[in-house]
Order: structure tokens, then C-alpha cells, then sequence
């Protein structure tokens, strides 16, 4: 409603506007004031309208008032108990028309991912993440494997030439595995370190079975991939670090998501490495309540991805076994299993 328009309206009120305001609004005492209202008068104007080309409405921060002004004038016959055709016959041309109201609804259709005409929001550039490099010389505090830990690791198909190869070394004092961490540019961005329980014993409930070196962010980077190149056909996914290392060794494109989830740097980076992936879940037993943790990562990661257009297929790993047992299990059939099923 214009300001003429606005000013009439008010004067069949009875009221006056007091101020305009330069947003767009028109000032005046609440029409409501002397039903809800505590003083049932308004005398500083607590009430606005909106200057506008299509249908006003009205705003009271003492009665609590929101509203178009058709609203208003029926809250005024209700409280009034009079009829108001005066007040109805000038908002009567407020109306939107019936090929405004098409519009709307077209404007709305348009916008909504099932149009074919719909065309998706441009992707929001992502900020350069905070990094808190390491210097190689961080990795000297520790020291080689003992015997009993390359003799677990054997037994997950890890052979000593692989420990080598990847730098993984040995902390004493916290009987922890220490895997280095890089990133893209092969610079040390930390560690992560892997409780050793020797075989029969049990972790206390206190000490988690991983742990990371302070101010590694791992929700901004994905194990391997200082040694993969962008744009591989088929890219594998893993979760853990030596499952990662088994399948680099079966010359597959693999990376270890090192947690249950993806962020948005993890996505970025996924859709560079690979064109389509193969998620390669853990084969966990069921819990109390039923279900595999690996069945709840799998599928929380594949939604994501998928949301963002990338092409996923889950490979789901037989019960009790771990993405690094296939190449036993499976023999000469790894490859043709684990190929991307069209």
C-alpha cells in the first residue's frame, strides 16, 4: 500500500500518522490500543505500517500486533464488534490478483530441485583450512616396532617392507603404534596413535583406541593421500589406516577417512581423487541394539556424497572380517569382487 493510500487508511481510523521513517515505514498509535493495551491507549506510537507496492502489513511492539492490515481490521471488528466495509473496500484492490498468485506459485516450482528448469545454487567457496605443520624431526622421539607389534601386524597382512614404506613407528611409554600423517604436499601434518593390546588382554575402558596428535584437524585431510593422483576412474574408501595400506598394496586407489564421517574439505578433496568410489565397509559384528557400526558409517558417508554428485557404490564386507582380510579371503577373486558394479 502507498503512503496516500496509508494515510487515508488511517484518518477513517481516526488517527494521524506521526512519523515517516526513511526504511519505509509509517508511525502511528495501535487502532488496537484500547482492547490490548495495559493502558488501552497508545500515546507513544508503538505501531507501524510498511510502505509497499503489494500488501502492507502492520507491526505493534506493545500489543504484539503482526500482520497484513486485512488481519488488523478483522481483530478491530471483532474487539469493536462493528462491521468496517469502509476499512475492507480500501484494502479490496490489495488483493493479489489470480495471475499474481500463478506467478508466485510458478516462481516457487522453479525454484525447487524436481523443475527442469531448476538450476542449483553455485557452490560455496570453501576457506583455505588452518594447518599446524610438523617438522620431520618430530617423528625422531620415537623409535622402531618391537618384535610383538610386527608380529600383530603381520597377522593383519602388514609385512615389515609395508612398515617401512609408510614410516610407521613405535611410542613405549603409551604402547602406541605411531602413523604419520601428511597431507596433499607430502608435508607432516601429525600423528595418530594406535593402542597395542597384546593378544588376551583387554583395553581399559579409559584409554581410547586412538588417538591424535594436538591440532590435527581430521575432518580437513584423508590418510593416503600424499601417494594419489586426481582423477582416478574408481577411488576406494576405507576407515581405517591398515586397511588403507593393504588395498595401496593391491594397487587400488584407496584412501582411509580416519573417523565415522566426511567434512566438507574431505568431500572437496574426494571429488578431485576420484570420479566415482567404492565404499569398502568393516564386516563388525552387531551390537546390543542390532546393528553394524560399519552399515551406519557407509551409509552416513555415501548420503553426503552423493549429495554433492558423486557416484557411489558400498562394498559390503563379509561379518567378522576387516577390509584388510579380503585379499586372503578372497584370493584371486580381490579384484573382480571389488570392481565398480554397473
Amino acid at each position: 500500500m502507498q503512503y496516500e493510500k496509508i494515510e487515508t487508511f488511517l484518518s477513517r481510523l481516526g488517527l494521524t500518522s506521526r512519523s515517516t521513517s526513511t526504511s519505509g515505514w509509517v508511525r502511528a498509535s495501535c487502532p488496537l490500543a484500547p482492547w490490548r493495551h495495559a493502558k488501552l491507549s497508545d500515546s507513544h506510537p508503538s505501531f507501524a505500517i510498511s510502505i509497499s507496492e503489494a500488501e502492507s502489513f502492520g507491526v505493534c511492539k506493545s500489543c504484539g500486533f503482526k500482520g497484513t492490515l486485512r488481519t488488523m481490521v478483522w481483530a478491530l471488528q471483532e474487539h469493536s464488534r462493528q462491521k468496517r466495509p469502509d476499512l475492507m473496500g480500501l484494502l479490496s484492490g490489495e488483493r493479489p490478483s489470480l495471475q499474481k498468485i500463478e506467478e508466485r506459485v510458478q516462481q516457487f516450482h522453479e525454484r525447487r530441485p524436481w523443475a527442469s528448469s531448476y538450476q542449483p545454487p553455485p557452490p560455496k567457496e570453501l576457506p583455505p583450512p588452518v594447518i599446524l605443520y610438523q617438522p620431520e624431526g618430530f617423528l625422531r622421539q620415537f623409535t622402531e616396532l618391537p618384535a610383538p607389534v610386527r608380529a600383530y601386524l603381520r597377522a593383519r597382512h602388514v609385512t615389515d617392507e609395508m612398515v617401512a614404506a609408510e614410516g610407521i613407528v613405535w611410542h613405549g611409554p603409551s604402547s602406541r603404534i605411531i602413523i604419520p600423517l601428511r597431507d596433499e604436499t607430502k608435508r607432516l601434518v601429525g600423528v595418530s596413535r594406535r593402542l597395542y593390546t597384546p593378544e588376551g588382554e583387554e583395553a581399559p575402558k579409559w584409554n581410547p583406541k586412538f588417538r591424535h596428535s594436538l591440532g590435527t584437524d581430521l575432518q580437513c585431510f584423508l590418510y593416503g593421500e600424499h601417494e594419489i593422483g586426481e582423477g582416478n576412474e574408481t577411488l576406494y574408501l576405507v576407515e581405517g589406516f591398515f586397511d588403507r595400506v593393504i588395498f595401496k598394496y593391491q594397487q587400488l586407489s584407496t584412501l582411509a577417512i580416519m573417523g565415522g564421517s566426511v567434512g566438507a574439505y574431505q568431500i572437496a578433496k574426494i571429488k578431485r581423487y576420484g570420479k566415482r568410489v567404492m565404499f569398502v565397509k568393516d564386516g563388525d559384528r552387531p551390537g546390543r541394539d542390532g546393528l553394524r557400526q560399519g552399515d551406519r558409517i557407509a551409509s552416513e558417508v555415501t548420503a553426503k556424497l552423493r549429495q554433492h554428485g558423486v557416484p557411489c557404490q558400498v562394498y559390503d564386507t563379509p561379518e567378522g572380517y576387516d577390509p584388510d582380510d579380503l585379499p586372503t579371503l578372497l584370493g584371486e577373486r580381490f579384484h573382480e569382487e571389488l570392481a565398480w558394479r554397473q
